[in-house]
C-alpha cells in the first residue's frame, strides 16, 4: 500500500497575515490617535463629544471643552530644536492625564494645542478644580537632557449647552475663550461669553481691513521733528504710520497698530514703512532740507517673527539710505520680554552704522542690569512723565532720575510730548538734550513737512 502526503509550509503566509492585520492596527490607530503623544486626535475626539452630548441629553448635566495651548512653547523650538519641543509635549501629555478623571478625554489636536473633554459636571465649579489641577502640572519644571523648561498655558472653557449644542461650536467657542485668556496676560483660563463672538466678528473684520490696507497701499508715514532743546535747530524726525481709510480718513495708530502686532500683519506693514521712510530720507537729503536722523519704531513682533536684520540689510542696499542717518527705535517692554537675545540684536543694527533709541522710557519695568549691557545711544522719556513736569514734584522727581541716570551712561535723552514752554525750559535746565511733541509741530505729511522745513 502507498500514500501520497501533500504538505505545505503555511509559516511565512501567517507570517504574512499576522504582518498585514499588525499594519492595518497600526493605521486605524493613527487614523484616531496623534502620532507623537499617542492621544486622541481631533477625529476621535469629535466623536467622543458628539457621544457625551447625547449622555448629557439623556442624563442631564454638563460637558465642557477646555482648550489648551501652551505659552510661548515657540520659542523652545526656536532656541533648542523640535526634538526638545517633542519630548516637552509628550512629558505634558503624560502629566496632564495623571491629573484627569477616567472618563475624560485628552486630546492633542496639534502642535502645542490640546482640548481636554470633560463629562457628568453638575456645576461649574466642578470644571475649575479640574482646571487647577490642571495648571498645577507647570509649577514643576519639564526637563530634558539636564534643561529646564519652565511653562504656562492659557486655557479657553465652553459648556454644554449654554455655549453650543454641537462639538465644531464647542471647540470654537473654547479656541474662543483662549485666545481671551492669551489677551489677559496668559497663564491663566476664561470661560466663553458671548461678547467674545461679538468681538471676534470684528477682529475678522478688521484683519480683512488690514490686508486690503497692505495690498492698496493705504499707508502713509507722517513726520514730528525732534529739536535741541538749548538751540532749538531741527536735528532729526520721528516716523509715524498712519492708515489713510478710505472711509474714515487718516487713523492714527493707536486705532491698528496693537491688532497688526496680534496677528502679525505688523511684519509686512514694518517692512513697508522702513523702506519707504529710507526713500524720503534720501530725498530729504537730496533736496538739502534735512541732514539729521529719522527714528523708525521696530515693534517686537517684527524681530520675533521675521528675520528683520536681513529686511534691514536689503533696504539699506535698495534705498541706498545711509545707516548712520537711521535710528532704530524700540519700545521698552519688548525688550525687557528676552533682553539677552536683543542685546545681541541691536548690537548687530549698531554695526550696521545706525544708532539705538530706547522708546517710553520709564513705562516697562527695565532691569537695571539689562539698560547697562544694552548698546543704547538715546533714551525717550515718556510723554507720561512730561505732561506733568513742572507742576506735580514726582513727576519732576522720575524725569530728573531718567536724565541723570542717562548722563552717567553718557547717553542722550529726547523728552516726547512737550506741548508747553514751562516744560521745555524745565527740561532744558536739568539736561535733557531733546525735544519733541506738539509745542514744535505735530506730525505731517512728507509734503507738509518739506513746507514746514522752507518756512523754518
Amino acid at each position: 500500500m502507498a500514500y501520497v502526503v501533500s504538505a505545505r509550509d503555511n509559516t511565512e503566509k501567517k507570517a504574512n497575515e499576522e504582518r498585514l492585520l499588525a499594519s492595518e492596527k497600526e493605521l486605524e490607530f493613527l487614523a484616531h490617535n496623534d502620532a507623537l503623544t499617542g492621544l486622541p486626535n481631533r477625529l476621535l475626539l469629535t466623536d467622543r463629544i458628539a457621544h457625551a452630548i447625547e449622555n448629557s441629553k439623556r442624563q442631564g448635566g454638563m460637558i465642557a471643552v477646555c482648550f489648551l495651548d501652551l505659552d510661548n512653547f515657540k520659542k523652545i523650538n526656536d532656541s533648542y530644536g523640535h526634538s526638545y519641543g517633542d519630548e516637552i509635549l509628550k512629558q505634558l501629555a503624560l502629566r496632564l492625564q495623571g491629573r484627569i478623571r477616567h472618563c475624560d478625554t485628552l486630546s492633542r489636536i496639534g502642535g502645542d494645542e490640546f482640548i481636554l473633554l470633560v463629562e457628568n459636571i453638575k456645576e461649574k465649579h466642578e470644571i475649575e478644580i479640574i482646571i487647577s489641577k490642571i495648571q498645577a502640572i507647570f509649577e514643576e519644571p519639564f526637563i530634558n537632557k539636564a534643561q529646564k523648561f519652565f511653562l504656562s498655558a492659557s486655557i479657553g472653557v465652553s459648556v454644554y449647552p449654554d455655549h453650543g449644542t454641537d462639538g465644531e461650536l464647542l471647540i470654537k467657542n473654547a479656541d474662543t475663550a483662549m485666545y481671551k485668556a492669551k489677551e489677559a496676560g496668559k497663564n491663566t483660563y476664561t470661560f466663553y461669553t458671548l461678547d467674545m463672538t461679538i468681538a471676534s466678528y470684528e477682529r475678522i473684520g478688521m484683519e480683512n481691513a488690514l490686508r486690503e490696507a497692505i495690498k492698496e497701499k493705504q499707508f502713509v508715514v507722517y513726520y514730528q521733528p525732534q529739536v535741541d532743546l538749548k538751540t532749538g535747530k531741527l536735528i532729526g524726525l520721528e516716523a509715524l504710520l498712519r492708515w489713510n481709510h478710505p472711509l474714515e480718513g487718516i487713523l492714527p495708530p493707536g486705532r491698528f497698530i496693537a491688532f497688526s502686532e496680534e496677528t502679525h500683519l505688523i511684519v509686512e506693514i514694518g517692512a513697508w514703512i522702513l523702506k519707504q521712510t529710507c526713500i524720503d530720507l534720501v530725498s530729504l537729503h537730496h533736496e538739502g532740507l534735512f541732514s539729521g536722523t529719522i527714528s523708525v519704531n521696530i515693534s517686537g513682533v517684527q524681530i520675533e517673527f521675521s528675520d528683520f536684520l536681513t529686511t534691514l540689510k536689503e533696504t539699506i542696499a535698495e534705498t541706498k539710505v545711509d545707516p548712520s542717518m537711521l535710528e532704530i527705535e524700540v519700545t521698552e517692554s519688548f525688550i525687557m520680554h528676552d533682553p539677552e537675545r536683543w542685546i545681541v540684536l541691536l548690537k548687530e543694527m549698531q554695526h550696521l552704522g545706525m544708532s539705538i533709541a530706547i522708546d517710553d522710557f520709564g513705562t516697562g519695568y527695565s532691569s537695571l542690569s539689562y539698560l547697562r549691557k544694552l548698546p543704547i545711544n538715546k533714551l525717550k522719556i515718556d510723554m507720561s512723565f512730561v505732561k506733568d513736569i513742572p507742576k506735580l514734584e514726582d513727576a519732576c522727581a522720575i524725569v530728573n532720575s531718567i536724565i541723570n541716570l542717562a548722563q552717567n551712561m553718557k547717553i542722550t535723552t529726547l523728552a516726547e510730548g512737550i506741548e508747553h514752554k514751562d516744560q521745555e525750559e524745565y527740561l532744558a535746565e536739568h539736561g535733557c538734550e531733546q525735544g519733541q511733541g506738539y509745542l514744535y509741530a505735530k506730525p505731517m505729511s512728507l509734503k507738509n513737512l518739506k513746507t514746514w522745513m522752507q518756512k523754518n
